[in-house]
């Protein structure tokens, strides 16, 4: 009999819902009957080890954990063996409870950010809701399960990736994936899986103009970032590799603005990259140094830029580097002078 084999109390957050001797049969809820544990016993499935153990989802409409890879030991020869083990999994459970996803009754897919409400609006019509995730107002909409999906992920990708093709965005610009439950707590972040999607049906966005980089020392950055990567990070060109065949070119790009002592230097495909505008305007009031008109060196205060926004070129030449950048600076005696931004080292 199940009861001569239960301990005077319980594992915390755990409690004996049933037990029917007769049938031999006996099941524990958990977490405010969001699990199931039972113990049945079957013999003619497996004779020699009669007590099955199962392990079952009351709320949500997701599966929150796969405990199909859990390989817990589900058959049993004895009542015993299978509440000791059962008993040992309500434990278990509570020790990762904080491991299994949240319960979900309904699902919502980030769409894009606030700023894009105008284009998701357009295509998507209506149900949609602003809400605030880790710092960024994101659009959300109800997910549903398509024809042909046998998920929720899977669906979203699908809606997210029609979406895309039918403005064209550059891969910088999608910005939805976040699948999210009714309290906007994340499930699935499903944007890797979509850019990868995307590429795998040869995804045209619109096309633009990309101006790739061929000198050291040019500032750069990503065309087509990931995800994950910030698409206004800026990297300084400092190595070409060049190879004979097919192999593609790489190169070795420094960050910039990092505040690092020593910023990473990543080797990535030469043509991954485009050439970056950048701002110069953060340069006024700074001291500086530059090549007047007349040839000579001039240090002092920078007072303006031209123009504030360009693309910088940079080049070595002995123990300096000249900018294509275009400054005026007041010198110590209050003069102006008009020249080429240089750094001395």
């Amino acid at each position: 009999m199940f009861s001569n084999y239960l301990p005077p109390t319980l594992p915390k957050n755990w409690i004996l819902a049933e037990i029917d001797e007769e049938n031999e049969y006996i099941e524990f809820l958990g977490f405010d009957k969001e699990l199931l544990v039972s113990i049945m016993a079957q013999p003619t499935n497996n004779p020699s080890e009669p007590h099955f153990i199962c392990l079952s989802q009351l709320k949500g409409i997701l599966g929150r954990y796969d405990f199909e890879n859990l390989d817990w030991q589900e058959w049993h020869p004895t009542e015993e063996a299978a509440v000791e083990s059962a008993i040992k999994l309500m434990a278990w459970i509570n020790q990762n409870y904080n491991d299994i996803d949240p319960i979900s009754e309904e699902l919502f897919i980030s769409l894009g950010t606030e700023d894009q409400l105008p284009i998701i609006q357009n295509y998507y019509d209506e149900g949609l809701i602003t809400h605030e995730y880790l710092g960024e107002k994101l659009v959300f909409k109800k997910a549903r399960l398509l024809g042909g999906s046998t998920s929720y992920s899977e669906s979203a990708i699908q809606s997210l990736s029609h979406f895309a093709q039918c403005y064209k965005l550059p891969f910088h610009e999608i910005k939805g994936g976040l699948l999210c439950n009714e309290h906007f707590k994340l499930i699935e972040d499903i944007r890797f899986k979509l850019f990868e999607h995307l590429k795998q049906i040869n995804y045209k966005p619109l096309e633009k103009t990309i101006n790739y980089p061929s000198e050291i020392g040019q500032i750069v950055r990503f065309h087509t970032p990931y995800p994950d990567e910030d698409p206004n990070q800026l990297y300084l060109l400092i190595e070409i590799f060049d190879y004979d065949g097919e192999i593609p070119a790489k190169a070795d790009i420094k960050a910039l603005k990092t505040g690092w002592s020593f910023p990473p230097i990543s080797k990535v495909n030469l043509n991954d990259l485009e050439i970056a505008e950048v701002d110069n305007s953060d340069l006024v009031g700074f001291e500086g140094t530059i090549i007047s008109n007349s040839g000579s060196q001039v240090s002092g205060k920078i007072t303006a830029v031209s123009p504030e926004k360009q693309l910088v070129n940079l080049t070595k030449k002995s123990k300096q580097v000249i900018t294509n950048v275009e400054v005026s600076l007041l010198d110590t005696s209050g003069n102006t002078h008009q020249g080429f931004l240089t750094v001395l080292f």
